[in-house]
């Protein structure tokens, strides 16, 4: 087995699995359970790519895309002041 662990890119977001394209719970929660969040995730990812810089890892098993991680400013996740972080600038 092989794997494959890249950034996201402009040219690899198509690439994200189904479920990951899918959910933006964390980045857009008004749209979450609405549905059609494909753009919303696609335009929030290049968005963050060109204000913040690498935002996360696409993983891959035998060429195909099985997860990914993402990371950056905690301002980019909108839901993240739901949670009790203890820091009250979010």
């Amino acid at each position: 087995m092989e794997v494959v662990i890249e950034n996201p890119t402009e040219s690899n977001l198509d690439c994200l699995p189904d479920d990951c394209k899918g959910c933006v719970y964390w980045e857009a929660p008004e749209v979450s359970a609405k549905g059609r969040s494909g753009p919303v995730k696609k335009k929030w990812l290049l968005d963050t790519l060109r204000e913040f810089g690498n935002c996360g890892k696409i993983v891959y098993s035998n060429s195909k895309a099985v997860g990914c991680a993402l990371y950056g400013p905690s301002d980019r996740f909108r839901n993240v002041r739901e949670y009790g972080s203890g820091q009250s600038e979010l």
